[in-house]
């Protein structure tokens, strides 16, 4: 079993070709690889999330520790709407906002299998701003 990888840009669409062909996946850990919510550095959260709406079998997303930022929460936001057996996710640290809470918040508005959210570490307040 694989245990700890550390990706790259070029790396990540190759994983998740790999990873889609895993029927029975269950838990996917990508805390702290550098995932972010630009293109020209480190791992876009765009191609992660075209590679994680592939994996409809998740029941465990661990997503903590990386600076998605707007337009990376925006870009996971979509990819979540076909997670349905999600039952474990965790998003603490990732640079969420009120305004991405809001995305996320309706992606997985219709997931009932979900048990336990971690948003832990992020700037989600009330009022203005």
């Amino acid at each position: 079993s694989l245990i700890s990888v550390k990706l790259d840009q070029q790396s990540i669409p190759i994983l998740f070709q790999s990873l889609s062909k895993m029927k029975n996946l269950k838990k996917l850990n990508l805390s702290g690889n550098g995932i972010n919510g630009e293109e020209e550095s480190g791992i876009p959260a765009k191609k992660l999330s075209e590679g994680l709406s592939l994996l409809t079998s998740l029941t465990e997303l661990q997503i903590a520790d990386n600076s998605l930022e707007y337009s990376g929460v925006i870009n996971l936001s979509k990819a979540l709407i076909k997670l349905k057996n999600l039952q474990i996710l965790n998003l603490n640290w990732i640079g969420m906002i009120r305004d991405t809470f809001r995305e996320i918040a309706l992606s997985i508005k219709d997931h009932t299998n979900l048990k336990t959210l971690d948003f832990s570490g992020n700037e989600i307040k009330s009022g203005t701003g």
